[in-house]
């Protein structure tokens, strides 16, 4: 710290001084890392005291570090925890008591909320010259049609002067007028229209009293920043919080921080002027907005920094090139782009531009990928089985291929399907798709023999299996590849691949000649959805085109079928209805009964065809007993 004496009253920069008084230079300050780094120091008064709690000095300001090169960064950044405290002649010292001090140490001093003292290491020496130092002022590049603060610019050349303020004087008035400079003196900054050198004059007051002059040149220019953007790189997604991505321009800070700057895109194609996409030669159509591209900035802690006006820029520490995707538009390629950089105050005039790549990439897995359901498919996970609905006619089965998938209902309408028809005899067969989304129809088993329940050779409904291919349009987006799951689909009958229990403890003989049945009551038969002690109710079942009973070979030997008071002899099927009381009965010409006859032999056939055109078969035991 230089300091002197006021040898006589004058005033200065608008401040008077008398004689006598002691004037110090303004550049004496230390820089202190102060913990805990988010604390808010204008609540706390800070002193410089030595181990016996005197001190000549106390502390004038605080304020952030700002550093070019280390502490953390290469460009000019605050350095987070560190402050430069400006250091000043604590009340009522005179001149003579500072060389005094020059070899005592000094510690940092506060007090918390509780009136405790906090004190760092003895570690401040402050070495105090009664000298008149001369200053110089510096040669500096300054961008134009940006306002810029002259003390930025002065930095350290004038720490040892008392005090001085800005001026620009004689001729340089009409350079200043060429340029369009505008000083504002009071808040210390300036501004030029156009490009050029500007001496401007520095007025500083000495530590012995005496007043100088120095000049700062100004020189004016264009950008002098070095604009890089970073290639970029993204790889589709649907989630919409993820489908940006950015790179860093913070080198380009102190331009655009003035708030009048702003990137703009120039140009984007093909890094190879078209792509070659699901067969299909694509070229470039800007107008789509596939990639859009924007400046954000961000606080020192990271926070990003709503910019509504000019000074909002001025917040920002850290500002990046966003680019934003659009999924249903952009093309997994490389993509040129060349970026303006361009005054927004100056019809958008380009001032800096620059090139780089954006990459996209496409990750099946990462968009969408098939998920065969294993309550469907097989182990090979190719072979499909499922049971669909009947229409309101009955006559058709009907189905959701997608229903075979782990499907979003948003990706489930980027999906299209193809099938492969069978022909029979030069016969093409009906297709199972009907053209709405992912349903397909599917006839009835085809079975003339009927009763067999096997299907024919010709048989291209249920119970046939039919090759299809799923295939995903990622976002509906004609630049993306599609990608596709092949696989064959059966659909069966719900009823025939259910499970059903057998009339079992009944038998014939002499002492007891009938026992009876009926579906409702009778015949416990689950189909493939049902379980536990839930049956088909035969009553309400609509599923059924026709139920029948036939005795075995064995058991129409000594037995009839008595429906409605009607009897059947033979193996011939009987229709019956849900309802019905089907009656076992032997023969009145069977008047004894030597032997056994195993249920294995003699039984009874309930036949079920479905609507799907399956027949389901049911054993009702009859064995015969030669006596009970």
């Amino acid at each position: 710290m230089y300091y002197g004496r006021v040898p006589k009253d004058f005033e200065f920069n608008g401040k008077k001084y008398i004689a006598g008084d002691l004037l110090t230079s303004k550049g004496a300050t230390i820089n202190a890392l102060i913990n805990p780094v988010d604390l808010d120091l204008s609540a706390y008064s800070l002193d410089l005291t030595d181990s016996k709690g005197n001190t000549n000095y106390t502390i004038a300001e605080v304020a952030q570090n700002v550093s070019e090169k280390p502490l953390t960064r290469a460009d000019k950044t605050p350095n987070k925890g560190v402050f430069d405290l400006s250091i000043a002649v604590a009340d009522g010292v005179a001149y003579s008591d500072l060389p005094g001090s020059n070899d005592i140490a000094y510690a940092l001093t506060t007090k918390d909320a509780f009136g405790n003292e906090i004190i760092s290491d003895y570690a401040v020496k402050v070495t105090a010259k009664m000298q008149a130092m001369s200053c110089t002022g510096p040669s500096v590049d300054a961008v134009y049609r940006t306002v810029h603060s002259l003390d930025e610019l002065v930095g350290d050349r004038m720490n040892a002067a008392v005090d001085f303020y800005y001026t620009i004087e004689g001729a340089d008035r009409n350079t200043a007028e060429l340029l369009g400079v505008k000083l504002d003196a009071d808040a210390r900054t300036i501004y030029a229209e156009k490009e050029g050198r500007m001496p401007v004059t520095i007025h500083y007051l000495k530590t012995d009293g005496t007043t100088a002059t120095t000049t700062m040149n100004i020189d004016f220019k264009n950008i002098v920043v070095d604009v890089t953007v970073a290639d970029m790189e993204w790889t589709i997604t649907p989630d919409v919080k993820n489908q940006w991505t950015s790179s860093d321009v913070t080198a380009m800070k102190d331009l655009l921080r003035q708030g009048r700057y702003n990137i703009q895109l120039k140009e984007i194609a093909y890094t190879d002027g078209k792509i070659r996409v699901n067969g299909k030669d694509w070229e470039y159509n800007f107008a789509d907005k596939s990639i859009q591209f924007e400046l954000h900035a961000a606080d020192i802690d990271g926070e990003p920094i709503t910019i509504n006006t000019v000074d909002d820029y001025a917040k920002g520490i850290t500002f990046s090139v966003v680019a934003r995707f659009n999924p249903a538009k952009v093309a997994a390629t490389s993509h040129d782009v060349t970026l303006n950089i361009v005054d927004t105050k100056d019809n958008n005039k380009v001032v800096y531009s620059t090139k780089f790549k954006v990459v996209v990439k496409q990750d099946n897995d990462a968009i969408f990928k098939f998920e065969p359901l294993s309550a469907y498919f097989d182990a090979t996970k190719t072979e499909a089985t499922a049971f669909g609905e009947l229409n309101g006619a009955g006559d058709k089965i009907l189905y959701n291929l997608n229903k075979l998938f782990s499907v979003s209902a948003a990706d489930a309408q980027y999906i299209t399907f193809e099938e492969t028809v069978p022909t029979f005899n030069g016969v093409k067969a009906a297709a199972w798709l009907t053209g709405a989304t992912d349903a397909i129809s599917v006839d009835p088993m085809k079975d003339v023999k009927e009763a067999d329940g096997v299907a024919d050779e010709d048989n291209a409904g249920a119970y046939s299996a039919r090759k299809f291919v799923s295939t995903y349009h990622p976002f509906n987006n004609e630049r993306l590849a599609t990608y596709s799951y092949t696989y064959n689909l059966t659909i069966k009958s719900p009823i025939k691949e259910g499970k059903q229990k057998g009339i079992t403890g009944k038998s014939l003989s002499l002492d007891k000649k009938s026992f009876d049945f009926t579906m409702n009551t009778d015949i416990k038969w689950q189909d493939v959805n049902m379980s536990g002690n839930t049956y088909i109710n035969w009553a309400t079942e609509t599923r059924v085109s026709k139920y029948t009973v036939a005795l075995s070979e064995v058991a129409a030997g000594y037995m009839t079928i008595q429906v409605g008071g009607v009897l059947h002899e033979g193996t011939e099927p009987v229709e019956i209805k849900a309802s019905d009381k089907v009656t076992i009965a032997l023969k009145t010409s069977v008047t004894d009964i030597k032997n056994d006859v195993a249920a294995t032999d003699s039984y009874v056939t309930l036949s079920v065809l479905d609507k799907w055109g399956a027949t389901s078969q049911c054993k009702v035991d009859a064995p015969l007993k030669k006596r009970q």
